[in-house]
């Protein structure tokens, strides 16, 4: 498999550009001094510590990110690129089916009409007959390892209690 030169670079500078402004514009919002983040300055001329500065540090690791990434890009395709995967694909050589001229297609089969569905009866429901209400059952709640010493123990009340 052979890298993409283009896209690959591209994709490095993004990446290393986006996150020296993220990181730049993220120190200025919480509100840090920003020594040590200025000392680019050194490196990446126009760099400072502010909105400004976070963009002219994108466009700097934007340009060395790509020049990292074509170097990458091609030392993996010189070394590496026919050994994994086998090289580039082969090109595609299937010849273009042919057609059949009019006359000689199948006739299309003719589409079956559509029935009306036959009208069901409707189910007669038995007539709802009211019980008086019962008095609703205690919910029971399940404890862990019950007798056990350390457990949760339901008392005569129906609270639990914690049984050491």
């Amino acid at each position: 498999m052979r890298l993409r030169i283009l896209p690959f670079s591209f994709t490095s500078g993004l990446f290393a550009g986006t996150h020296l402004a993220l990181i730049t514009l993220f120190l200025l919002f919480k509100g840090t001094p920003g020594q040590t983040i200025s000392r680019l300055g050194r490196l990446l001329p126009g760099f400072e510590f502010s909105p400004v500065g976070a963009l002219v540090g994108f466009g700097w690791l934007f340009l060395a990110g790509m020049a990292v990434g074509l170097l990458i890009s091609v030392l993996y395709n010189v070394f590496l690129g026919d050994a994994v995967g086998g090289g580039e694909r082969p090109p595609k050589t299937r010849a273009p089916k042919p057609t059949k001229a009019r006359t000689e297609r199948k006739p299309r089969k003719p589409k079956r009409e559509k029935l009306p569905r036959a009208a069901k009866p409707a189910k007669e429901k038995p007539p709802k007959t009211r019980t008086p209400k019962q008095a609703p059952q205690p919910k029971r709640h399940k404890t862990p390892y019950p007798g056990k010493v350390g457990a949760y123990k339901q008392n005569q009340f129906g609270s639990y209690r914690y049984s050491a």
